[in-house]
């Protein structure tokens, strides 16, 4: 049963007293069932099953020492014992009960505890759509009539919009749209998220909640950089604690379905297999960062050097700074990336991509609307991004839509046949956070490079010194 919260207690003692004011015949009065409003929604009832899948292990766990104290009961009322064996089965049954009773009494308290929490959330929205339709409707009270302690005792001419509000509180929010009559992705974003691209060995392609709360649980505790244990140099590597992370503490929901890898296809939730020619390229890439780790400048990385780290496309998380801030006009999408403070500036208006001999860190991208979904297609990439390995023919289409007020829904296929055997999709929420984004300037105080090609001058020197000799 649905306990009343505090939020709808208030509500009722406020109605009550608001009879006392005797509104006019004329005006209008309504009536309404909080409690089966809460019941009776999709979200309302999607969040008492999990509730209850929550709670079923430890009910199974209390039923289970229930039927340990009645066999402890029955063996005593049915079997021939001594005095001192009936004397240590009521020992014995009467721990066992007390620690039911006890544990029956915190999981209870526990339930009740979650059980209000999801409600009191619930019941926000239930009155945001209350004051709302009572509004356009020009009602001039709403009574609450939940049972049992309805302080609603007779109401002449009420109406009862109990099924108005659940219908109302059911129906999909229109999404926001610009002012040219596109759906509206502008505002700031995160793409944070503990689910990895690849999945991990022995997960399945979507978790349980309770299995998803587990393994969440798990890989904070197991990342924390805070930890304090293993020798010295490994503390030395947890140099930046995690003040510095945000690597999102749980997996992507994607429409309800906790997922356990971005990679949607293929279907094992993993890269497909490189091409020979791509194993030779990225064999030969390895092997000259191996011997050549720092003779110059352009020897490094491009996200060590801070001049290009997860602008994408695609764009995916990073251990730190995953969020976007998109802006929209009718000929543009601009999408700022924190990291690094990328910008990718996309045409909306059909001209034809860049050409062949032109190649860009970015790749040239170019938009265009399929609906409510942004498709934006991008090329005329150089060999320097190298993502995931791929070379100058990677082709990626990206795919934005807003899937509900706080989130976008973005995905991405790769395409490149030099490197893949076949290409692969992967898809990834994009939730609401608060702005705005900052500036990221790493490039600007980036004395780390000088220091790496400094230390790397003085271990040559060590080398050649004994040779020297």
């Amino acid at each position: 049963m649905l306990a009343k919260t505090p939020l709808f207690c208030s509500l009722a003692i406020l109605f009550s007293l608001a009879t006392l004011a005797q509104p006019p015949e004329s005006a209008r009065v309504a009536v309404i069932d909080i409690r089966r409003v809460l019941a009776s929604t999709r979200e309302g009832q999607s969040a008492t099953n999990k509730l209850a899948e929550r709670a079923a292990p430890k009910r199974d766990e209390l039923a289970q020492q229930q039927n340990d104290i009645n066999s402890l009961q029955e063996r005593l009322r049915t079997g021939d014992l001594s005095e001192a064996a009936k004397q240590n089965l009521y020992v014995a049954i009467d721990q066992k009960t007390q620690r039911l009773r006890q544990e029956t009494e915190a999981a209870e308290a526990e339930w009740n505890q979650d059980r209000q929490k999801t409600f009191q959330r619930l019941g926000t929205r239930v009155m945001d759509i209350i004051n709302r339709y009572a509004r356009d409707h020009g009602y001039v009270m709403v009574l609450d009539a939940s049972p049992p302690q309805t302080p609603v005792l007779y109401a002449s001419n009420a109406t009862d919009i109990t099924s108005a509000v659940i219908e109302l509180f059911d129906k999909p929010a229109a999404p926001p749209r610009t002012p040219d009559g596109h759906s509206d992705f502008e505002g700031t974003w995160t793409n944070a998220t503990m689910t990895l691209l690849e999945r991990p060995i022995g997960l399945s392609w979507v978790l349980q909640e309770e299995d998803a709360a587990k393994y969440e649980k798990a890989v904070v505790a197991d990342r924390s950089n805070d930890r304090r244990d293993g020798p010295p140099e490994i503390d030395v590597g947890r140099a930046y604690n995690d003040l510095f992370f945000d690597q999102g503490n749980r997996l992507a929901r994607v429409g309800g379905a906790v997922r356990t890898s971005l990679i949607v296809d293929p279907p094992d939730g993993h890269l497909p297999p490189y091409t020979m020619e791509a194993r030779r390229r990225i064999g030969a890439a390895s092997a000259y960062a191996q011997e050549h780790p720092a003779d110059r400048a352009q020897d490094r990385t491009l996200a060590e050097r801070c001049l290009l780290w997860g602008a994408g496309p695609p764009m995916l998380p990073l251990p730190y700074n995953s969020n976007v801030q998109i802006v929209q006009t009718p000929e543009y999408v601009m999408i700022l990336v924190e990291m690094m403070h990328d910008v990718r500036i996309i045409p909306l208006d059909g001209r034809p991509h860049l050409a062949p001999n032109v190649r860009q860190w970015m790749g040239d991208s170019r938009g265009h609307w399929e609906g409510d979904t942004l498709v934006v297609d991008t090329t005329n990439f150089t060999g320097k991004t190298a993502f995931q390995g791929t070379g100058e023919s990677l082709h990626v289409i990206e795919r934005l839509r807003r899937v509900d007020p706080d989130t976008l829904l973005y995905s991405f296929t790769v395409d490149d046949p030099e490197t893949f055997v076949r290409p692969w999709t992967a898809e990834l929420p994009f939730t609401a956070a608060k702005g705005p984004v900052y500036e990221f300037a790493c490039h600007e105080g980036n004395y780390a490079l000088s220091d790496i090609l400094k230390g790397a001058r003085a271990g040559e020197q060590r080398v050649d010194e004994p040779a020297k000799k």
